[in-house]
């Protein structure tokens, strides 16, 4: 009864959420996993009205508004007049899936930046809530590689997964005060990003890194400066053997190396150059300015563009890229002003979480598929960059 007590609404959501990540790891996908997937956009949608009902003065939260505001009227569109789009293999997506994407994807935010501000999501929760995410990304990593491998007959292959533990390399920095933690849970978080065999998860996640290993030493005391000598070389040892073993054992691993040492994209050169053809061929000034509608780069390419910018460029115009730009401007920006405001660790999770959406905006599919481990931080930070961040009781580390 008395943990029963101690669960909030935000404990409830991430409890929900994970329920639902978990399908075909803990029951088979199905009735379940629609009705949570519709719990979680409407129990968020409703704290995103509530925070609505005030001043908005995060920067953040006014280009997030806009962005939202234009997924909904294309998602809305395309279900309501949108023709059949044919994936290249001959798979249709579902005409509502734009909409839910953009709305699992973004309207999070706005519940976290509320629950921040009412004192349920706290930095000891995040702690707590670190653990929850971690073992909920390793599940489903062997989930998705068993059935990769049962689909491909290979050992071996390429997991986007990994993209899930780029983004829970912030949390390290929630740890400043328990190093020896960092560095196992930063190392494990690499483990599986290089297992993942995904090439831009491998990139962010090292160059996350190397951020945290300069930060960390550098904004230290001299006497644990030699621990953390210590730590990194006992990292960097572990982490080379491991790097070692993989190029002696691993020929997909070498191939990937090889392939883009050799430029190669994965056909990404022929999708890119199809959409920028088409954008340069385009005469139709509604069309340059608001795009093509949602899921354009479908009928133009035969697949989406695997880049969030051309794929905004197409489906929204420049219209929807500018407010894309001031989206992350806003984050950017709202970061580097509160240098000073934040604890130093927090300011350098901060502008990692930014590195890595960024990043993954332009090697990825980013904005319409951010994971709740990217939302909740930038709902937690949004708030505190507009309040004075204080470490309360409930804040504190234990």
């Amino acid at each position: 009864m008395n943990i029963l007590k101690r669960i909030n609404r935000c404990d409830l959501f991430i409890l929900i959420w994970a329920l639902y990540y978990l399908q075909g790891v803990l029951y088979s996908p199905g009735i379940i996993n629609r009705i949570l997937q519709l719990i979680i956009i409407i129990w968020a949608f409703i704290e995103c009205l509530n925070v609505l009902h005030t001043k908005l003065r995060s920067p953040i939260l006014k280009s997030l508004l806009f962005l939202l505001s234009m997924y909904i009227i294309y998602g809305s569109w395309i279900i309501l007049f949108g023709d059949n789009i044919t994936l290249k293999g001959g798979r249709a997506p579902s005409d509502y899936i734009y909409l839910q994407n953009s709305l699992n994807s973004l309207l999070p935010i706005f519940l976290f930046y509320r629950y921040t501000k009412l004192n349920l999501l706290t930095h000891r929760r995040i702690i707590t809530y670190t653990y929850i995410f971690v073992l909920v990304a390793v599940l489903s990593f062997y989930k998705l590689q068993n059935n990769l491998i049962l689909m491909t007959g290979r050992d071996e292959i390429t997991n986007n997964i990994g993209y899930l533990f780029v983004s829970l390399i912030p949390f390290v920095y929630f740890f400043y005060k328990r190093s020896i933690t960092q560095y196992i849970l930063l190392g494990f978080l690499l483990l599986f990003i290089f297992m993942s065999m995904k090439r831009g998860a491998i990139l962010i996640g090292t160059l996350s890194t190397i951020i945290f290993l300069y930060t960390n030493f550098k904004n230290t005391n001299l006497k644990k400066k030699f621990v953390l000598i210590l730590l990194t070389s006992f990292f960097l040892i572990i982490g080379v053997n491991y790097l070692k073993k993989m190029l002696e054992t691993s020929d997909y691993f070498v191939s990937r190396i090889e392939d883009t040492m050799e430029g190669n994209t994965s056909n990404r050169d022929i999708l890119y150059g199809r959409l920028i053809d088409a954008f340069n061929e385009e005469t139709n000034i509604l069309n340059i300015l608001f795009g093509h509608g949602a899921n354009a780069t479908i009928g133009i390419a035969g697949n989406y563009a695997h880049q969030d910018w051309l794929e905004t460029l197409t489906n929204n115009g420049i219209i929807g890229c500018l407010i894309l730009f001031m989206f992350y401007a806003g984050i950017f920006t709202t970061a580097i002003k509160q240098r000073n405001k934040f604890q130093t660790s927090m300011f350098y999770s901060f502008i990692t979480l930014f590195l890595i959406v960024f990043s993954k905006s332009i090697f990825s599919m980013s904005i319409q598929d951010m994971c709740i481990y990217e939302t909740l931080l930038l709902g937690y930070f949004t708030y505190w960059s507009t309040h004075e961040y204080k470490l309360t009781t409930n804040n504190n580390i234990p």
